[in-house]
């Protein structure tokens, strides 16, 4: 004569991790047909996973995610205020001026013409990944000596 399991046994057995909750005993009993049991457990899987997605969705909105306006190399040569403007308008909100006192005519290089533009310190960012909007932006531009 074979004997009966126990129900701590069949939860060992059958990798449910439920304790002895009442959804459990309920799954396991005879209450539920065995034809509805791999429904049941499918569904609230589903249901976990979709709630843990969720929570995870909710974190990810509370921080937004913007993309830069240009590469670095795009924006040599161009006045840093339009750089500015144009991370401005993106929505980024940690930009720094940066600068550059090398000039002495301007004849070459304009005065205000950006050299670089960093993101989180990277000059060779990436233009498709997505950004907090308050990553450090540093924009360096050539201006004139200062006078002695």
């Amino acid at each position: 004569m074979k004997k009966k399991e126990s129900k701590r046994t069949r939860y060992a057995k059958y990798g449910v991790a439920f304790g002895s909750g009442i959804l459990a005993n309920r799954l396991l009993s005879n209450k539920i047909p065995r034809s509805n049991r791999w429904g049941v457990l499918g569904f609230l899987t589903l249901f976990i996973l979709l709630l843990f997605g969720l929570v995870i969705g909710m974190d990810a909105e509370s921080t937004p995610q913007i993309q830069v306006p240009g590469s670095s190399r795009q924006f040599e040569s161009v006045n840093f205020s339009i750089v500015a403007q144009q991370f401005e308008d993106a929505g980024f909100s940690n930009i720094t001026l940066t600068p550059i006192e090398d000039l002495k005519f301007g004849i070459i290089t304009k005065d205000g013409e950006v050299e670089k533009v960093t993101v989180s310190g990277n000059e060779e960012y990436v233009i498709e990944k997505w950004y907090r909007q308050d990553v450090p932006i540093n924009i360096y531009y050539h201006t004139f000596e200062p006078e002695k």
